[in-house]
């Protein structure tokens, strides 16, 4: 007596088809600890370049575009707020998290935080200056 004669023989095939369902089991298993804002690049250079901002700030709504370039240790944001060239703040970066210690631009106290979300194209962050006190997210 052969034990289990009907059943079909083990192929390369099958195996390829077992393995192709691991991983998209491991895929999916993944995402499911909830942790999305764990950005696919590093470095500060993630940050850098031109971004879209919409911002409300004390009730009015704003719009206006950012430009981000890396620094010793952390980032520049020119044109916060939509104040010109004047209006560069300087941050700090861990992780996927910037902030804007207080510092004086044009005559008034600027700070703030924020993140920098999966994907790495959206920044959403909070600031006070010149406009009050503002949340904004912005986009590459």
């Amino acid at each position: 007596m052969v034990p289990h004669a009907d059943l079909p023989p083990f192929t390369m095939k099958t195996l390829l088809h077992c393995g192709m369902l691991w991983i998209a089991c491991l895929q999916i298993a993944g995402c499911a600890d909830g942790n999305h804002d764990q950005p696919t690049c590093v470095g500060i250079t993630a940050f850098t370049g031109k971004w879209h901002v919409v911002e409300t700030c004390s009730g009015n709504n704003y719009q206006n575009e950012i430009t981000i370039t890396e620094q010793s240790g952390g980032i520049i944001i020119s044109n916060l707020g939509g104040g010109g060239s004047n209006s560069a703040v300087t941050a700090t970066v861990s992780g996927n998290d910037f902030t804007i210690p207080p510092q004086t631009v044009q005559g008034i106290v600027m700070s703030g935080s924020g993140r920098l979300h999966a994907g790495c194209d959206t920044l959403s962050f909070i600031w006070s200056g010149f406009k009050g006190d503002c949340s904004a997210t912005a986009t590459k």
